[in-house]
């Protein structure tokens, strides 16, 4: 099992991966695919003998979401829960980052992984407020936590460090054991 940090490095790892990441991220439709692509393999480097399933990316019985989350990666012969859950939401709207942080939260799973952004001209304008709408579905289920990868909506990146930047690491909740 990865820690906090190195599920992050994976995540960004996997996106950089992809031939010139930063021309997807204008465009919500290719930057969902790219990032829930690197989601999928970040967990499969977690939890090598895992599979996954997510949007567009079909498992072996040729399902794509499970429990209406954006990745699911576990062992998908056994009735175990999942490993990791994670979701991507590039709406930048504080309602719709809680409900998807909930929905992660409701989840029982190892690890649970939220990429979020905030943009200036919306109700989440910084990635502290960000971290804030996160903490507060967090402390109504004590004990659980979301690894949050905030992301920058306004950011234009040119490059694949650029794209690296756009990103920070937050643990959200109950941070004993990550």
């Amino acid at each position: 099992m990865m820690y906090a940090n190195e599920l992050f490095e994976s995540f960004l790892s996997s996106l950089t991966e992809t031939p010139r990441v930063w021309t997807k991220y204008p465009d919500p439709t290719q930057w969902t695919l790219t990032a829930t692509a690197a989601l999928v393999t970040m967990g499969q480097r977690a939890f090598p003998q895992s599979e996954s399933a997510a949007k567009n990316h079909r498992d072996r019985f040729g399902r794509s979401e499970y429990l209406d989350l954006d990745v699911c990666v576990g062992r998908f012969d056994t009735w175990a829960a999942p490993l990791l859950v994670a979701e991507h939401e590039n709406y930048v709207g504080r309602d719709k980052i809680q409900y998807c942080a909930w929905k992660l939260l409701a989840t029982r799973a190892t690890r649970r992984v939220l990429v979020a952004y905030y943009a200036k001209r919306s109700d989440v304008p910084t990635a502290e407020a960000l971290v804030a709408a996160t903490r507060e579905v967090c402390d109504d289920n004590a004990g659980l936590d979301v690894l949050l990868f905030a992301g920058d909506w306004d950011a234009t990146p040119q490059s694949v460090d650029d794209v690296r930047a756009l990103f920070s690491l937050h643990i959200v909740g109950n941070t004993a054991e990550r």
